[in-house]
């Protein structure tokens, strides 16, 4: 991961209301960052909810915001910006075809053959989280109010393949990349489930699991080992979810988590207090 990537990871969707911050960009003029120091890039004068850096150009962004959504080409000196009326929970390229791209919104699931200039919805339901097979990006997962949806042809058609009991509000699907039949998916009030079928059938998960999950990152290289960030910090298994530990603090009910995948056992997490990273597979921070 470079800094231009890991600089627009850590912050990517509220869902949709139920979890109202993750980052304001007032106006400011273009400054360069450096080492534990952040400057604005915009877009300014919106709430930004999500983002996601093209896997061919580190200078292409889209950022999801309250009102629709945005791009730059030029790594955020200006930007493009596009009322759509629904705010954008998430936003994830095709990492096989930028031309690809996903938007979960308040309004419908929508996708992009053009880069992120332009959407057309393919699922009508409000989607708050995404996830795509990093070895197979055909695969595609997307979650909903009450269900989790499964695709296998890039986004064009989709099928339920998880339904909740009542409004559980999934907040985070990930797929394991050394094991991507394994899928992880959280929920406010559904709790953690795991599948090992591609998401055909899901079990509970608990052994200390935290209440409210908003994001989870499976270690790049041990399946064992996965990191969830509840409202009070970072917890950690390393036995496949048998039992978890909470790592370190962090407050915030709406925060990230980032896999390194080119430097595996690194992992970044932001909260309300800021951002903090462990460089020893989630241990210490």
């Amino acid at each position: 991961m470079n800094d231009t990537t890991l600089r627009f990871a850590l912050a990517r969707r509220a869902a949709l209301g139920l979890f109202p911050l993750v980052l304001a960009v007032a106006a400011a003029p273009r400054l360069s960052a450096g080492a534990n120091a952040w400057s604005p890039i915009g877009p300014a004068g919106t709430e930004v909810l999500a983002l996601a850096v093209s896997p061919v150009s580190s200078w292409t962004i889209v950022a999801g915001t309250s009102t629709g959504y945005s791009v730059t080409k030029d790594g955020g000196a200006s930007w493009s910006a596009v009322s759509t009326g629904y705010s954008t929970a998430a936003i994830a390229f095709d990492p096989a075809n930028a031309s690809i791209v996903y938007a979960a919104t308040s309004g419908a699931l929508a996708r992009s053959a053009d880069g992120g200039n332009t959407y057309t919805p393919v699922l009508l339901e409000t989607t708050t989280c995404l996830a795509i097979d990093p070895s197979s990006p055909l695969v595609v997962y997307a979650g909903t109010t009450d269900h989790v949806y499964k695709s296998v042809d890039r986004g064009l058609t989709w099928s339920v393949v998880y339904t909740g009991i009542g409004h559980m509000f999934l907040n985070a699907i990930a797929v394991d990349p050394s094991s991507p039949q394994t899928v992880w998916a959280a929920s406010t009030f559904g709790g953690l489930m795991k599948s090992t079928n591609g998401g055909t059938s899901w079990s509970p998960v608990t052994g200390g699991v935290p209440i409210s999950v908003s994001s989870i990152a499976v270690h790049p290289s041990d399946s064992r080992t996965v990191l969830l960030l509840g409202m009070d910090g970072v917890y950690r298994t390393t036995d496949g979810g048998t039992a978890w530990s909470r790592v370190t603090k962090l407050w915030g009910s709406d925060g990230e988590l980032v896999a390194d995948r080119a430097a595996p056992g690194t992992f970044y997490a932001s909260g309300s207090d800021g951002v903090t990273f462990s460089a020893d597979g989630g241990a210490t921070w």
